[in-house]
């Protein structure tokens, strides 16, 4: 490693990745680089990259933003492939920044190498000892290392991150900001590590993304390896992407697509530093299951209590011992104690602190329980008793486990966490890791190609009428349509009719109207040719006095369904072609109960969206209704979807509602259909 611009002032941000790296012993050659020096630190000092001689790996630009250009010249020249450019005053400051930065994208581009940066805080590589990085979290590490790594584009939050890790004596991985991304991306480092073998957990700072469709690949690498993704994303609150003509251009801003493609591919979302850490703490040594069962042991009846309304907030239920379970424990514990869950150790435990060891292995028993959750306060005079009963029972429980240990002692706490349990000051912190924990979902083999999402769609089309739209789709068109016919004037009735089933609905066929029920274009439940014929003259004179163009009225069989989707496939600027599923009919607006999915999909993660939505205790039977099979609803959304990808013609596709006519019966009553112009 070479280090272009490296001082022999450990303080300064010049010096210290030279120092730091030679403090954790790096076993590589370091080449400092500076025409003003001769030697820095022991090392000896060449004059430039190419004056070195020898091969070179990576260098560290540590000049500032005016010499990088000629910096990065010397080093291309001098066979370096890789480079790492701290300095700021590029994309971050205004055209003439945006101006340079585009520049290094370039030399990256036609060159054949890579740049990490600019305006980042370097890389850390824990088990070699490469060190280079200004950030001053890096001062108190160690060369432990460990399973987590993290990426980010915010130096300062990685710096907070290692600080984290540092304080509770957790090792990592590996440590990269990216900064402002004129080659290396977030995407590249989140697909590098999920093919890493040191790695098993990924803990990301999210700002943007470059190159959405190169993320989306890259988190289902990591979810196709088993990784664990726990990100932190910045800019929720940001406006979304401006609204299409449709309910699925409304619903699925950037905002949407962002927590769908996160869900998609089984990343945990937090909401801050303090979260991402908790809730990884709890993944570190864990298998990676669900927490919908936990068992709560108290030295306090009013923190079990507490405990169990905030699970019960959470969506985690609080259910009870098995008989047997139930049994034993009445065996174990004091006659006024109670044995139910949440589990009151009561004042007993200080006359018996073995009383805790018992009732854990008889929670361990029980596999109605998936995890455990133990809460102490204070109880200074056996806390080192309890520490030895709590690790020598739950280190090695194939179950989620944690600790609440209210103003307990630092170095018992410390050797309770040594041993891999998560020890949490308060009942909050400890609730809300479990609900992260909670939220993963058992990943499904993937046969798909994730490039087969890269297709080309136009961003802008023209919208048909539902009759229109209907054609444009075609024989191919994977659900069905209600029997129907066009007409254009009043005169085609009765013979338009002939043959088909009444009631109907009447709407309005215009390209300009794609919602006609707030124009009066729709009437529905019409029974005999007076009202149908009423139905149409109403309407031809509606789009005269709007005066828009009318391709006629289209008559449509009434379905009786229980159940409306909204069913939404378009393009989003960043991430490319996406599905938008959800609750259907005229309120999707008014009550928005939907999931976003970005394209290609398969029939599971379309499955797993529709048992997310608000709405999906309707697929149950909900209160006399006929159940719903969702997976074979699941599997003809990603058909329709699959269908989508391979017309690079359309735009964009709502079906709304699509009723659910039967356990697996699907049919479209309503079309709106954005066409590419070419």
């Amino acid at each position: 490693m070479a280090l272009v611009g490296a001082s022999a002032d450990a303080s300064r941000q010049t010096g210290r990745p030279l120092a730091l790296t030679h403090e954790r012993g790096f076993a590589g050659k370091l080449y400092p680089v500076n025409p003003n020096r001769t030697e820095v630190l022991g090392y000896e000092c060449f004059p430039s990259l190419q004056a070195i001689g020898r091969p070179i790996d990576l260098a560290l630009v540590l000049t500032p933003a005016a010499s990088v250009g000629a910096v990065l010249a010397d080093g291309i020249a001098a066979g370096v492939r890789s480079f790492i450019i701290y300095a700021a005053g590029f994309g971050e400051m205004g055209a003439r920044g945006a101006e340079q930065q585009a520049l290094l994208s370039r030399i990256a581009r036609e060159n054949g190498v890579s740049i990490l940066g600019p305006n980042c805080v370097g890389v850390i590589n824990a088990r070699t000892g490469l060190c280079a990085t200004w950030a001053s979290g890096a001062d108190a590490l160690t060369r432990a290392a460990g399973d987590i790594s993290f990426v980010g584009q915010s130096g300062a939050l990685g710096s907070y991150w290692l600080d984290f890790v540092t304080k509770a004596g957790v090792g990592f991985a590996k440590w990269v900001t990216t900064g402002n991304e004129a080659d290396v991306s977030i995407a590249d480092v989140i697909a590098y590590l999920a093919q890493d073998p040191d790695t098993k957990i990924i803990s990301a700072y999210l700002e943007s993304a470059k190159n959405g469709r190169k993320l989306r690949q890259a988190l289902e690498l990591a979810d196709a390896a088993g990784k664990t993704v726990i990100a932190m994303r910045a800019g929720r609150s940001s406006a979304g992407a401006s609204a299409a003509t449709s309910h699925t251009g409304a619903l699925a801003g950037a905002n949407e697509v962002w927590d769908g493609l996160l869900r998609q591919f089984n990343v945990i979302e937090v909401g801050s530093i303090t979260e991402m850490f908790d809730a990884t703490r709890l993944y570190l040594k864990r298998p990676q299951r669900s927490v919908r069962r936990p068992a709560i042991v108290s030295i306090s009846g009013g923190a079990g209590v507490l405990i169990s309304d905030a699970l019960t907030d959470a969506g985690i239920p609080v259910e009870q011992p098995t008989p047997i379970v139930a049994e034993k424990l009445a065996s174990i514990m004091p006659e006024f104690a109670s044995s139910r869950n949440p589990i009151d150790l009561t004042a007993a435990l200080g006359r018996d602190p073995l009383l805790m060891g018992r009732v854990i292995r008889a929670l361990r028993e029980d596999e109605g329980f998936d995890s455990i959750l133990v809460f102490l306060g204070l109880v200074h005079r056996i806390a080192p008793v309890l520490s030895e009963i709590v690790r020598s029972e739950l280190a090695n429980v194939d179950k989620p486990v944690a600790m609440v240990w209210v103003g307990g002692l630092p170095n018992i706490v410390a050797e309770i966490e040594a041993a891999g349990i998560p020890v949490y000051p308060d009942i909050p912190a400890a609730v809300r890791a479990m609900e992260l924990y909670g939220r993963l979902v058992p990943r499904v083999g993937r046969t798909l190609d994730p490039a087969h999402g890269d297709v080309e769609k136009a961003s802008a089309g023209h919208t048909l009428s539902e009759h229109a739209g209907q054609s444009a789709l075609g024989r191919a068109w994977p659900l069905a349509w209600p029997a129907h016919v066009l007409v254009r004037q009043p005169s085609d009735l009765p013979a338009a009719l002939d043959g088909v089933s009444l009631p109907v609905a009447a709407k309005l066929q215009s390209a300009a109207l794609p919602h006609k029920t707030e124009h009066g274009g729709v009437a529905l439940g019409l029974r005999d040719i007076a009202s149908i014929e009423a139905a149409v003259v109403r309407m031809l004179a509606k789009a005269k006095e709007l005066g828009v163009p009318c391709e006629g009225v289209l008559l449509q069989v009434m379905v009786a369904h229980e159940i409306e989707l909204m069913l939404g496939l378009r393009v989003d600027p960043l991430f490319g072609p996406v599905l938008v599923v959800g609750r259907g009919g005229t309120g999707a607006e008014l009550e928005p109960d939907v999931a976003v999915r970005v394209l290609p999909v398969t029939a599971a993660d379309v499955e797993q969206a529709l048992l997310g939505l608000r709405c999906s205790k309707l697929f149950s039977g909900f209160r006399g209704n006929r159940p719903v099979d969702v997976g074979a609803v699941a599997r003809q959304i990603a058909a329709v979807c699959e269908f989508y990808l391979g017309r690079p013609d359309l735009v964009e596709v709502e079906i709304n509602p699509v009723a659910l006519t039967g356990p697996a019966e699907m049919i479209g009553l309503d079309a709106l259909v954005v066409q590419s112009k070419t």
